[in-house]
């Protein structure tokens, strides 16, 4: 299992590293490689989106924008869990559709077989070997998921890169951002455990309606500076930087 995880993670981390920066990846992987981060056991899969204010009143709000290696603790956390993460910009008017990607829940691990009182010997171990084969077959699908993945983070972090790369925006329509995330955390109803962790400075200066709340979600404003008033949710935790916030969901 952990040579599995590290296999796994040594991919994510490769493909967060744009090419031209290739040759730095030797030099910077090896604390992400082995010291990954931890999360707790799956219990359901969790769906997150992630808001960045793009705005031009960030630069005076003392609170970092999200850059899309700090996406990797999410992807490795939906890859084991499973779920759906989605990233969307507050600019001046509404994105196009929330950046989004789908990781599949890993199969269920088969029960494994305790001899019965009476049992043959012979009787037990067609059962244990029928159990080795089920956990054979569920690895081989769990790597098959993988691959398929791989091609499908490597185009959702290039959108997320071309994101980042535009320059700031004169206004801010913080509310259509708020009301496409909850919009998304609400589609799979108590299916998942729902997060939306907002980067901003809650200042929004389109005023666009706020449609009711629809989701169940958990929401966490990074912000070091504004004031509570300016909160973007009434029930936003406050977090100091993007990586405390990801690491509240890993916990959760």
């Amino acid at each position: 299992m952990k040579i599995e995880y590290f296999i796994w993670a040594t991919f994510l981390a490769a493909a967060l590293v744009p090419s031209s920066c290739a040759g730095k990846l030797a030099e910077g992987s090896e604390v992400v490689l082995t010291k990954p981060p931890v999360v707790k056991a799956c219990e359901s899969p969790i769906d997150v989106v992630v808001i960045g204010d793009q705005s031009a009143s960030m630069k005076n709000s003392g609170t970092a924008v999200i850059q899309a290696e700090e996406l990797i603790p999410l992807i490795q956390q939906l890859s084991e869990c499973g779920g759906e993460l989605g990233v969307t910009f507050v600019r001046e008017s509404p994105e196009p559709g929330i950046k989004r990607i789908r990781f599949p829940e890993k199969p269920a691990l088969p029960e494994e077989p305790l001899q019965r009182e009476g049992e043959e010997a012979y009787e037990f171990e067609d059962r244990v070997s029928a159990y080795k084969e089920q956990l054979v077959k569920r690895g081989e699908k769990i790597d098959h998921e993988r691959t398929a993945l791989k091609p499908k983070i490597e185009s959702f972090l290039t959108q997320i890169r071309e994101s980042l790369a535009r320059r700031h925006s004169n206004a801010t329509d913080l509310n259509s951002a708020l009301n496409a995330a909850d919009i998304f955390l609400a589609e799979e109803g108590d299916a998942a455990r729902s997060f939306l962790i907002i980067v901003s400075d809650g200042i929004d200066t389109e005023k666009r309606a706020r449609l009711d709340k629809k989701s169940g979600v958990n929401v966490l404003w990074v912000n070091t500076t504004t004031e509570e008033k300016k909160s973007p949710w009434p029930t936003a935790r406050r977090f100091e930087n993007f990586e405390s916030a990801v690491r509240f969901v890993s916990t959760q």
